[in-house]
């Protein structure tokens, strides 16, 4: 709780946010069981297992939500546009990747 609000108020005194520095300091705070070493952490082995686990699933649906919003992007654009921006840069590259020397000529 200290290191919270002491990370916020410093972010405040330099002008900067104090949510996010809260944020970050509460991962850091969080973590620091899970890197430790030594078996007389906060939390047991199962305790740890399900922490490593219930973030590995946080990342795989931030990661899901990610492909999915893009996803929708692309489907949203006119087909005429992306096929015309396709060929055209299909046609276009290869002179310039040979112009820019990435290419043999």
């Amino acid at each position: 709780m200290v290191a919270a609000y002491g990370s916020f108020l410093a972010a405040e005194y330099f002008d900067v946010s104090g949510v996010p520095a809260t944020v970050t300091a509460g991962l850091i705070i969080g973590n620091l069981d899970l890197l430790s070493v030594n078996e007389k952490g906060y939390l047991s082995l199962k305790g740890r297992e399900f922490v490593i686990s219930l973030w590995e699933f946080a990342a795989f649906l931030a990661n899901s939500v990610v492909f999915l919003l893009i996803g929708v992007d692309v489907a949203a654009a006119p087909f005429g546009v992306v096929a015309f921006s396709i060929v055209v840069q299909g046609l276009t590259m290869p002179f310039l990747l040979q112009r820019l020397g990435f290419l043999p000529k």
